[in-house]
């Protein structure tokens, strides 16, 4: 898994060159803030019908 996720952080790089390191954080921090809301406004009965999944699903 850790091999996908190092793939996909550098083709990110590739892709957005002029980026700064500080933006990229930021965003991180912005989106994840974001995940966690989305993920603690789930009822038990939703998290309940959750399913494993897999970052590799589209290669």
């Amino acid at each position: 898994m850790e091999w996908v996720v190092a793939d996909m952080n550098a083709r990110h790089v590739l892709e957005h060159p002029k980026v700064t390191k500080a933006a990229a954080f930021e965003l991180l921090r912005r989106n994840s803030h974001q995940a966690a809301e989305a993920v603690r406004a789930f009822s038990d009965e939703e998290l309940d019908q959750a399913a494993p999944f897999s970052m590799t699903s589209n290669r």
